[in-house]
């Protein structure tokens, strides 16, 4: 494959996504994009494929859950560029999160499952987060780490019902 600056204007990515908008564009070249440039040896596009390779059965999904030092592992990426990647999917994550809050209103397991899915879809390992809300059942304060302070149970300890659960430190949610 030939680098970028060797294609056509029309078929480079960056003029390809101004001149027709970002939905027209393949993963591959979103991914080229945030890359910016290649290597010696292979074009942003053909790293952005790499990349997306890695773990093809998941698709541009598992780049949400690929760390650093995976990324690294492919010549021609580097920690600058393996922090690129990560800093746009971790953007990418807080805006569909934000989106989430935005128009959250929780009133069954459903929602709140609706509401806290974009923090924690791409997660390998469970996680416990409090979703306090005001009486008209709207985020007052969202908890994605858990709690401090909570007496410590689970399926066969603990009992909650003594005093309620409570957090020192809750704070209106920012928006």
């Amino acid at each position: 494959m030939a680098m970028v600056r060797e294609l056509p204007v029309d078929e480079r990515p960056r003029e390809r996504l101004l001149a027709l908008g970002p939905g027209f564009l393949s993963n591959a070249e979103l991914l080229a994009i945030v890359l910016r440039n290649g290597s010696k040896e292979r074009s942003a596009l053909q790293l952005a494929q790499d990349i997306l390779s890695l773990y093809k059965d998941d698709g541009v999904s598992a780049l949400g859950r690929m760390t650093a030092g995976e990324l690294m592992c492919l010549q021609g990426i580097g920690s600058a560029k393996a922090a690129e990647v990560m800093a746009a999917v971790e953007l990418g994550k807080r805006l569909n999160a934000h989106i989430a809050r935005q128009r959250a209103m929780v009133t069954c397991p459903e929602d709140a499952a609706d509401y806290a899915m974009p923090r924690f879809r791409y997660e390998d390992r469970e996680h416990f987060a409090v979703i306090l809300l005001n009486v008209k059942n709207r985020d007052f304060c969202w908890q994605p780490d858990g709690f401090r302070g909570a007496s410590p149970g689970g399926v066969q300890g603990g009992n909650p019902a003594g005093g309620g659960i409570h957090y020192p430190g809750a704070q209106p949610s920012q928006r």
